[in-house]
Parts: structure tokens; C-alpha cells; sequence
């Protein structure tokens, strides 16, 4: 998704007010398990995807099991739209692993985990899931209230503001885009901790690169920088192709 795509979206949905809609992990007959909760390696069901960059290599888990199931089309339940609903992006616990890092020439591994040992917040990221409808047009999937994914084709144009479509059987999810800019907090094998910093759109130096896990080839393209926690070092960018 380019940058102005994602600029009018993301403004688009300023406009309608769809904020504070909570992720749904779900299966709506099954499936109990929420990113919201304590999760541990053995019970992480959802989406993952790798990365490399210089020789780094970097693992993503995004810990929503009931996304995972429905990324080829909802066979669960489906509801029509209704003005009442409040939607927008979708937000969801990460576990992220980065093996032979060389860190101002230390190498060190380092991990994101969901839940951090060391009283922090979660990680979390903020995705905006792409994908196409049944007659081929792409275009953005927010999630609602009701725990249901609602399409929204591309290009965008207000007003009037369009109805979300529900998601059905032949509505795919192909990837999803980072939609802010976001820091996790990670714990190195060398004791210390780092922050690893993820972007919407990473834009230094007249650069305008998004950040983009695919769902399709499991593969993340971006660019991740890393720094030691609480040090003046320069964070250090990983381009990953």
C-alpha cells in the first residue's frame, strides 16, 4: 500500500470515528484463545512471518488465532453493516526474534516477547489488513465491534461515506500494512534491553518505504531500527527486502 493510499485512509477513518475497537481472536463457535491475554509459545496459533536483512534474521508471530482463520474468507458468521457498529484497524500482540544482530560489533540475539518479563506494557502493533473481494477489487478490511471484518473497496472517496461490505467466503485477506509507528521492547541475549522501532512508513531521507507482512509468502518487507534501551547509541536500521 503506498503512502498516499494510506495517508487518505487513515484519514478516512478519523472522519467516521472508528475508534477504540478492541481485536477479536475468536473463532466465533470454537476458538477461545484472545491476544489480550497471557499467551506462551506452545499456545500461539496465529500468523507468522520472517524477515532478513544483512544477514539478520527476524522471526514475526502476531498472536491473533481467529484472523488467522479467516484470511482466505469468513466461513463463520457474517452480519450486514449497521451505522451503530465502531470499527477501525486491527490491534494485536507480537512476539518478535532477531538471531545474529550485530550490534556496534557484539552480536547479540534479541527478543520482543508479547508479554515482557520486566513490568512493561504488551507489545502491540496496529495493522490495517488488505485484501480483495469476490469480483477482484482490493481494498481494506476494518474490524468492528460485533468481532466481524467489514471491506471497504479502494479508492476511497467521501462524501458520501461508503458502506462497509461483511466479509464473506471469497473476501481474502492478503496482507497487512503496520498503520502507526510503534516501539517494542526487547531483552537481548547479552542481559541488556533494546527497543526495536517499527514504522508506518519509514521516511528519512526522502525515503517512503512501508511496512508490509505478506500474508501470502509469509514474508515482512521494511525497514525496523534497533537501539539499546536508555543509551544515546544511533539506532541502528535494518532494511529488510
Amino acid at each position: 500500500m503506498d503512502f498516499a493510499k494510506k495517508t487518505v485512509l487513515v484519514a478516512f477513518l478519523s472522519v467516521m470515528t472508528l475508534a477504540g475497537c478492541s481485536n477479536n481472536t475468536n473463532d466465533p463457535n470454537t476458538d477461545t484463545q484472545s491476544s489480550d491475554t497471557a499467551v506462551t509459545d506452545d499456545t500461539i496459533n496465529g500468523l507468522q512471518f520472517t524477515g532478513d536483512a544483512s544477514g539478520v534474521s527476524m522471526n514475526i508471530i502476531v498472536a491473533d488465532n481467529y484472523l488467522s482463520k479467516i484470511v482466505n474468507g469468513n466461513t463463520y458468521t457474517t452480519a450486514p453493516y449497521v451505522p451503530s457498529l465502531t470499527c477501525d484497524a486491527t490491534k494485536d500482540k507480537v512476539e518478535v526474534k532477531f538471531t545474529n544482530f550485530n550490534y556496534y560489533g557484539s552480536q547479540v540475539d534479541i527478543t520482543c516477547k508479547m508479554d515482557p518479563e520486566i513490568g512493561a506494557p504488551s507489545n502491540k502493533i496496529t495493522f490495517l489488513p488488505m485484501g480483495t473481494a469476490p469480483d477482484g477489487s482490493f481494498g481494506y478490511y476494518t474490524l468492528c465491534d460485533n468481532g466481524l471484518y467489514y471491506f471497504l473497496e479502494f479508492p476511497i472517496v467521501f462524501p458520501p461515506l461508503p458502506t462497509p461490505v461483511p466479509q464473506t467466503y471469497h473476501h481474502e485477506i492478503n496482507r497487512l500494512d503496520i498503520r502507526d509507528d510503534v516501539v517494542l521492547l526487547c531483552e537481548g541475549s547479552d542481559g541488556n534491553e533494546y527497543e526495536a522501532s517499527f514504522y508506518g512508513t519509514f521516511e528519512p531521507s526522502g525515503l517512503n518505504i512501508p511496512s508490509v507482512l505478506d500474508i501470502d509468502e509469509d514474508v515482512f518487507t521494511g525497514v525496523v531500527s534497533i537501539n539499546l534501551k536508555n543509551y544515546d547509541d544511533d539506532k541502528i536500521d535494518l532494511y529488510f527486502e
